[in-house]
């Protein structure tokens, strides 16, 4: 989220050392990051293959994802350039991550909290596209940090207050000494 956030800085400080070519691809940089927060979710969801020795789904999976990714990858650059390459990988990442959950759900269930990772995923994506809006009419530097800043610390403070539990039994229990 950070990195989605603060890209723009990251635009404004290669323009000021005088390399704005590096700024030509940034745009795709929150897509690939979102892109790769499904590849991580994958590979948590992978275990299900690993625990009942059916490795071969492992197999397929990333097989029809390699697939899927030269497949868009030919019908998309040609007409969205960088673009369509990180559409492509975000589409494969999405598919393998729904396929193994899909097939996880049947070989081997696992209550994951859905739920609630898709209340973090769409809040993450929500506050993306106020800023994207907030910067459209008023697109400046400090404008852009200032709403980094505020949506992160947001987020920081729903994360802490929905997982305040599971923070409190990482916490040092306080002892009492008597002395």
């Amino acid at each position: 989220m950070g990195i989605a956030l603060f890209i723009d800085v990251f635009a404004w400080f290669f323009v000021a050392i005088h390399k704005p070519l590096w700024t030509e691809g940034l745009y795709i940089v929150p897509l690939l990051a979102l892109g790769n927060i499904f590849l991580g979710i994958y590979y948590n969801l992978s275990i299900w293959y690993k625990l009942t020795d059916q490795n071969n789904w492992g197999a397929i999976i990333t097989l029809c994802g390699a697939a899927l990714t030269v497949v868009l990858n030919i019908w998309l650059i040609p007409h969205l350039h960088y673009l369509g390459a990180a559409l492509a990988t975000f589409a494969c990442y999405f598919f393998m991550m729904v396929t193994s959950y899909a097939l996880g759900k049947k070989h081997y269930p696992v209550p994951y909290p859905v739920k609630k990772i898709l209340a973090y995923l769409i809040t993450v994506c929500s506050f993306y596209a106020l800023q994207k809006t907030i910067l459209f009419f008023w697109p400046t530097w400090w404008i852009s940090v200032l709403t980094g800043l505020v949506f992160l610390g947001l987020f920081a403070a729903l994360v802490a207050w929905a997982e305040k539990t599971e923070i409190q039994k990482l916490l040092p229990k306080k002892s009492i000494s008597h002395g």
